[in-house]
């Protein structure tokens, strides 16, 4: 869910650093692809989201999107989101390939530089998928991380 904090809102900026090819969003709901600005080096690639309306000062509209990557270089073991500043709802969703992990484990973070605070496992279902869902989640990183063995 996005909520402007200004008159006339019609597009988000996301963001994605991560190590390998940069990825590619897939199954956009709700808005379209804009431009698309990386980094290769840096790691660092930015994503425009063209919503499907325009948004007043606190309206709320709902995006979806998927990253897809094309030839991952490793085993990736854990993703998280970085938050700027406070959000209300946030739903992040792993589909694993192949069989499932043996574990996976929430955890936030205040900083890159602290350590995580593990939560309760998560389980996976039939759909080889673990999903969190947040409310009312402070500044800071949140993820999931998870083991195979």
């Amino acid at each position: 869910m996005l909520e402007a904090t200004t008159d006339r809102v019609d597009r988000c900026m996301v963001y994605h650093w991560g190590e390998g090819t940069p990825p590619e969003l897939r199954n956009l709901r709700y808005c379209r692809q804009g431009r698309v600005r990386a980094d290769a080096e840096g790691g660092a690639t930015v994503f425009e989201l063209r919503l499907d309306q325009r948004l007043a000062a606190l309206e709320r509209t709902v995006v979806e999107f998927e990253y897809g990557f094309a030839d991952w270089p490793d085993e990736l073991t854990w993703y998280h989101h970085r938050f700027t500043r406070p959000a209300r709802q946030y739903v992040l969703q792993v589909e694993f390939a192949g069989g499932p992990p043996a574990t996976c484990v929430p955890f936030r973070q205040a900083t890159l530089q602290t350590p995580r605070q593990l939560g309760a496992p998560l389980w996976i279902g039939e759909s080889h998928t673990a999903h969190l869902v947040l409310t009312d989640v402070p500044p800071g990183l949140v993820g999931l991380r998870w083991e195979w063995d």
